[in-house]
């Protein structure tokens, strides 16, 4: 694992980056953290597969239920939704059992809490692809 500050100065220069604070800040470090003990790959799946949540709702949200393509919008973004949940479980399993559990309970129970914070959690975790895509390296890369 990367040291904390390396990671802080991450999520600091990300909100400057974002031009906006984070939803879980600490939350986005923390799934750093676990990433840094060789799942750096399942972090890639899952910072791309939440951009890709994010942003087909945001385009459902546009058309409508009514719009063309919305039902395999919808299924898209179903099928994504539950592929990135099961990439955060797989990310965060070998973690320390007190942290894991908090972290399932606030974003993965799927209740309707649990729901809006795991997608403000995807929003957060979209602009961390963003920075990746514009060249610029993640604290587990540099």
């Amino acid at each position: 694992m990367k040291e904390p500050r390396n990671i802080e100065t991450f999520i600091h220069d990300l909100e400057v980056y974002a031009n906006r604070k984070l939803n879980f800040p600490e939350d986005v470090a923390w799934l750093l953290e676990c990433a840094g003990g060789g799942m750096q790959q399942v972090f890639a799946d899952v910072i791309f597969q939440a951009k890709f949540v994010i942003k087909t709702q945001e385009i459902m949200k546009r058309i409508g239920p009514a719009g063309d393509g919305f039902d395999k919008l919808s299924a898209e973004f179903g099928a994504s939704f539950e592929k990135t949940t099961t990439l955060l479980k797989t990310l965060v399993k070998e973690a320390p059992e007190e942290k894991k559990t908090q972290f399932v309970s606030q974003f993965l129970t799927l209740n309707d809490e649990s729901f809006a914070q795991l997608m403000k959690l995807f929003a957060d975790l979209s602009w961390v692809k963003n920075w990746q895509i514009d060249g610029k390296p993640l604290p587990n890369e540099e």
